[in-house]
C-alpha cells in the first residue's frame, strides 16, 4: 500500500513510464486548488479557464513522460505544471489580463528549455485532429469516462455514480485503462505504434 502512490517527481515519472496511470489521478488532485489560487492572482480569468489549463497541463505531463520527451525535470514538478498551465492560459486567451511579478514559475519559463521550447508555443491543428479521431475510435464507455474526467472535471465519486461503477477503485482502474488505450490509438493513427506488454 505504501507503494501505491508516488510523490517525488522521479517516482511519478517512473510510475507513469511503467503504465501506472492511477498516479495521474493523484497528481491531478494534488495541486489543482493551489493552481486555481495561483492563476487567479496572475490572470483575470474565470474558473473554467483555470480548470481547462490545469487539465491540459497534467495531460501534457503524462504525454511528455510516456512519449519519452521528459525523463527528468529541471524544475520542480509543481513549478513545471504551473508553467505549462500558464502557457496554456496565455495561448487560449491572448487578451487575458495578466498581473506581473516574479516567482519560481517565471524563472522556470525563462531558464528551462523544457518549458521555453514547449510545443504548445506553436499550436498544431493536426494534433488536435489526431486526438479527436482517436477519441472516435475508443469505445463509447471509454470516451464517456475520459470526457467526464478531463473535460467536465468530475471527480471519481461523481463518475462512479454517473456511470454506475461498483466502487471508486473500479472507476479509477477503468479511467487508467481508457487513458492507456487512448495513448495506444494515438500512436497507431500517428503511424508509430509502440509494443505494449498487455496485449489488449
Amino acid at each position: 500500500m505504501a507503494n501505491s502512490t508516488a510523490s517525488e517527481p522521479g517516482e511519478i515519472i517512473k510510475a507513469l513510464q511503467s503504465g501506472r496511470t492511477e498516479v495521474l489521478e493523484a497528481l491531478y488532485a494534488q495541486h489543482r486548488e493551489d493552481f486555481f489560487r495561483w492563476a487567479g492572482r496572475r490572470f483575470q480569468g474565470n474558473m473554467g479557464d483555470y480548470e481547462d489549463a490545469w487539465q491540459d497541463a497534467v495531460i501534457a505531463f503524462y504525454e511528455q513522460v510516456t512519449s519519452g520527451r521528459v525523463t527528468a525535470l529541471r524544475s520542480g514538478l509543481r513549478t513545471w505544471l504551473f508553467a505549462v498551465g500558464c502557457k496554456r492560459l496565455l495561448q487560449n486567451n491572448r487578451k487575458m489580463k495578466r498581473f506581473f511579478w516574479k516567482d519560481a514559475v517565471d524563472l522556470a519559463l525563462l531558464r528551462d528549455a523544457q518549458l521555453s521550447e514547449f510545443e504548445w508555443d506553436i499550436p498544431r491543428a493536426e494534433e488536435k485532429a489526431l486526438l479527436e479521431r482517436s477519441m472516435g475510435v475508443l469505445s463509447s464507455q471509454c470516451r464517456e469516462i475520459l470526457i467526464q474526467r478531463f473535460y467536465e472535471g468530475k471527480k471519481l465519486p461523481e463518475i462512479r455514480e454517473a456511470l454506475n461503477y461498483n466502487s471508486e477503485n473500479t472507476a479509477s482502474a477503468a479511467l487508467s485503462r481508457c487513458l492507456s488505450k487512448l495513448k495506444d490509438i494515438v500512436a497507431v493513427l500517428a503511424g508509430n505504434p509502440k509494443q505494449t506488454g498487455n496485449g489488449g
